[in-house]
């Protein structure tokens, strides 16, 4: 039977000062470096997409905004673009609290394809506040048809 010894190294109080030392001192440049690289790959990503991409981002931002106004603008310019992604950004705000938001935004789904703007307003004729506009976008979109 072998029998099998484990030997451990003693470390002095020193090394360990040492290993904190080199710590401190790369961490800061290894943050940096990581902060540096996600800056360039976040300007890469944005000088990918094409200025309609990059105004639908900017309005989707302003979908998450405080006031009610500032949303049911950003739902305005998107609903203008007159594009299926565009249309495809105001979906969230169909479920806002504000009837206003609501009413804007199933407006501004207009532009998607027939069968899925009427997927996405169906649902909302169970609310008394959307109904008689709901209704009225669902035919129109079905008209499109």
């Amino acid at each position: 039977m072998m029998r099998t010894t484990t030997t451990f190294v003693k470390t002095s109080p020193n090394s360990y000062r040492c290993l904190l030392m080199v710590s401190i001192i790369l961490l800061p440049v290894f943050v940096s470096t990581v902060s540096a690289a996600g800056i360039s790959y976040n300007r890469q990503t944005q000088q990918a997409l094409t200025p309609l991409q990059l105004e639908i981002e900017k309005q989707k931002q302003r979908l998450a905004a405080a006031e009610v106004e500032e949303r049911r603008d950003a739902l305005m310019r998107l609903g203008a673009l007159h594009r299926a992604e565009a249309s495809r950004a105001v979906v969230p705000a169909l479920a806002d609290p504000s009837p206003i938001i609501r009413v804007t935004a199933a407006t501004a789904t207009l532009s998607l394809p027939a069968e899925e703007g009427v997927m996405v307003l169906t649902p909302l004729l169970s609310d008394k506040d959307r109904r008689s506009k709901t209704k009225r976008l669902l035919f129109r979109s079905l008209k499109c048809c």
